[in-house]
């Protein structure tokens, strides 16, 4: 058997033919140094830059076949003052620079608009950095669950969304966009 656990390090109090008091006590004190640094662990990643904005009412207005920037109503959360929905109400302005997990999401009520397909996108400074597109059933939804980007200190993050099918405008019942750092620069 080695002496220390594979990951943890910490020394195994039998390992040896000899047991006396100090085996026990580095054991102990190997034990609660990992917990130290499981909590430091911990308190690090609830306080990752965060944010989710989303909007329900009133509705947004989209014209079929015509790329629409979301907007938002509401403050979810925010620890890295990413939103300012009074000032800009379609963005997350990232403040500090890291790999992020975002996401999008967009649901239309239905009436007006018979929606044969549902695109959401997600845009950085403008650009098109992942796409999602799903089928209609008469109503639309799509959705982009938490994919991987790296942004930088200033990097506006928004979500468009786009509808084909008949009729219209359709009505955005529900908007929401999200960043979660994951790892710093």
């Amino acid at each position: 058997m080695p002496g220390m656990t594979p990951v943890l390090g910490i020394r195994y109090p039998c390992s040896g033919d000899t047991i006396d008091s100090s085996v026990f006590a580095n054991f102990t004190n190997d034990i609660q140094a990992a917990l130290l640094t499981g909590d430091a662990a911990v308190a690090s990643a609830a306080n990752r830059p965060a944010a989710q904005v989303q909007g329900e009412t009133p509705t947004q207005s989209v014209v079929i076949n015509t790329a629409t920037v979301m907007t938002y109503t509401t403050e979810v959360f925010d620890n890295d003052d990413m939103a300012d929905i009074a000032v800009n109400n379609d963005r997350l302005t990232i403040v500090t620079g890291g790999l992020y997990l975002c996401g999008a999401q967009v649901t239309t009520l239905t009436g007006f608009a018979t929606i044969s397909s549902m695109t959401v996108n997600l845009t950085v400074n403008g650009t098109t950095v992942y796409r999602y597109k799903t089928p209609g059933f008469g109503f639309g939804s799509a959705q982009i669950n938490r994919v991987p980007l790296d942004l930088n200190a200033g990097d506006i993050l928004r979500a468009e969304t786009r509808w084909t099918g008949t009729g219209g405008p359709a009505n955005l019942s529900y908007r929401e966009l999200t960043a979660e750092m994951i790892a710093s620069h």
